[in-house]
């Protein structure tokens, strides 16, 4: 099985460290609300980087509307987490 989980710097720095004695609680619960993937799941991509990259080329990007179109509206998985730089 296959989880995303989200965790503060410090707690991955403590489960990381030879003698993890942080709040195993809070660990456990990033667990507990981990966002189980589909079995076979395929690959996690940014869309939004495909999408740039698509637009790049504006002789290239009519030729994929139809596959932007299917990126932008598939289901989502994972959210976007927004802190990236832009």
């Amino acid at each position: 099985m296959q989880i995303v989980i989200e965790i503060s710097e410090e707690i991955y720095q403590q489960v990381l460290s030879d003698n993890f004695s942080g709040n195993i609680l809070n660990f456990i619960k990033a667990v507990k609300n981990g966002i189980p993937l589909p079995k076979g799941h395929g690959r996690l991509i940014d869309a939004d980087v495909l999408q740039a990259e698509m637009e790049k080329d504006v002789r290239r990007a009519m030729s994929f509307v139809d596959l932007k179109d299917f990126v932008w509206l598939a289901p989502t998985i994972i959210e976007a987490d927004g802190g990236g730089a832009e």
